[in-house]
């Protein structure tokens, strides 16, 4: 995703530290969903991320997230 989302997009990425509940691995198996109605995936997860970021960014969520992060280390305090 940081190749995706440009160089400087993994500044900010794991300076909020993690709740105790936080969900550290997930992952989704479809073989069943795939052997009950024969659907599979139509796009490569690469090309989805892609997507999902290019989506984002037309929309300005990403490029507002990132900014957050910086502004929270100047800043010195958790913004949220």
């Amino acid at each position: 995703m940081c190749d995706q989302l440009g160089e400087d997009a993994g500044e900010g990425l794991g300076k909020i530290p993690y709740s105790p509940d936080q969900i550290m691995h997930l992952e989704a198996d479809s073989s069943n969903l795939i052997a009950d109605t024969g659907w599979k995936p139509q796009v490569e997860f690469e090309e989805g991320i892609r997507r999902v970021i290019d989506f984002h960014k037309s929309w300005g969520c990403l490029s507002m997230r990132i900014d957050i992060h910086k502004k929270k280390e100047r800043v010195g305090r958790n913004i949220f």
